[in-house]
């Protein structure tokens, strides 16, 4: 017996995936009841959950269904996904959002790392660097250092032909 939990069932006929209830109306079969071996002779499988592998930010995706081994016993479908390149001018809009979103989220663990706040931030950055305490000289070295991966990586990503270029850049 299937648990009820499974949300759709892959239907190797018609290529495509039904709701139990559908099954039920369609097939004539109730998932909650009949055994994994039937459905799949009959061409249904559970579906399972799956995710494409690569950042869907840059590349757009079509899938083709997959069977594979099921536990218990039986066998399951899952999307196989490939990758399909954005227009490059997309992927490099999304590239740099990415880019600075991750950044963003250094930043802030910085200020969380060093207590640091907005304000402290721009009295900090009216001192002279060479005068700074360590501490503080440190923190503001590590935030520099990543400003200037940004900049470095936005101009890579400004300059890259390809999406996959972008990709290499973002995920590296």
């Amino acid at each position: 017996m299937l648990p009820r939990k499974m949300a759709q069932y892959y239907s190797s006929a018609a290529d495509k995936a039904y709701s139990p209830d559908q099954v039920s109306a369609l097939f004539g079969f109730d998932t909650e009841t009949t055994d994994i071996e039937i459905l799949n002779a009959s061409g249904l499988y559970p579906v399972k959950a799956s995710t494409p592998s690569y950042d869907v930010t840059l590349f757009d995706s079509t899938f083709t269904w997959g069977i594979i081994p099921h536990v218990p016993s039986g066998e399951a479908a899952e999307r196989v996904y490939t990758a399909v390149d954005k227009p490059l001018a997309t992927a490099k809009t999304n590239g740099i959002a990415t880019l600075m979103s991750r950044a963003d989220t250094a930043v802030k663990e910085k200020y969380a790392e060093h207590d640091l706040n907005d304000t402290m931030m721009g009295v900090l950055a009216s001192y002279d660097q060479a005068n700074l305490p360590s501490t503080w000289s440190t923190a503001m070295t590590e935030l520099h250092s990543i400003t200037n991966q940004l900049h470095t990586d936005i101009a890579a990503v400004n300059a890259a032909t390809t999406v996959t270029d972008i990709d290499n850049i973002v995920n590296p």
